[in-house]
């Protein structure tokens, strides 16, 4: 069934809350932020150059000297492999961001279904590792790029948890009851100021 411009508007709407989320987090450690959605009032904003273009992450990042970019993706694992991913497309993007900037890219998922958030570099993410699946009767491959369902497109996906750190629960993160709140609010709420203890913890995650 193909998507809708309704759907598509739906879709990009609960990705954008995400992106927002963790702004408003890195904003609070102390970091300054350039959301990719103010580049552009339609469209998606990149990287131009005489010949050719690339999509940009979601997030350009500064403190201190140090600079990186981030993109967020609010979903969670896959059901039947122990995995996520996002498109074939914006991971070769994001390589070539990479090189032409000399930023890494930070790669952080939003997983609601396991109430976590958890993430890497994109370099450490294409690392070559095998996972063994069944209690171990087969094996696979990561990065594992193949045909998303409903997608225009091939997905590339990382295994979960052998190529990502885990960074906090969604209560951890924005210092909200996860029991007591449900899900759809966490993105709708103010947050609270982080802990001093927190925010090292997350500052850590980060380093370079």
């Amino acid at each position: 069934m193909a998507m809708t411009q309704n759907d598509f508007k739906t879709k990009l709407k609960f990705g954008e809350e995400g992106e927002v989320f963790i702004k408003n987090i890195f904003l609070k450690m102390g970091w300054f932020v350039i959301p990719k959605y103010l580049y552009v009032k339609k469209g998606a904003p990149s990287l131009i150059g005489a010949d050719v273009s690339y999509a940009v992450p979601d997030l350009d990042i500064s403190r201190k000297g140090d600079r990186f970019w981030i993109e967020v993706k609010r979903k969670p694992l896959r059901n039947v492999y122990p995995d996520t991913g996002f498109s074939e497309r914006l991971v070769s993007h994001y390589i070539e961001v990479q090189n032409i900037t000399g930023n890494k890219v930070f790669v952080i998922f939003i997983d609601e279904k396991m109430d976590m958030c958890y993430g890497n570099w994109l370099n450490n993410l294409l690392q070559e590792r095998t996972v063994y699946l069944d209690n171990k009767n087969r094996k696979q491959k990561y990065p594992w790029t193949s045909g998303g369902f409903n997608y225009k497109g091939n997905i590339t996906y990382f295994p979960y948890p052998d190529a990502f750190k885990d960074i906090c629960t969604m209560e951890e993160l924005g210092d909200i009851s996860y029991l007591k709140t449900q899900l759809v609010d966490i993105f709708n709420t103010k947050q609270k100021t982080l802990s001093t203890i927190y925010t090292t913890v997350q500052s850590q995650i980060f380093q370079f």
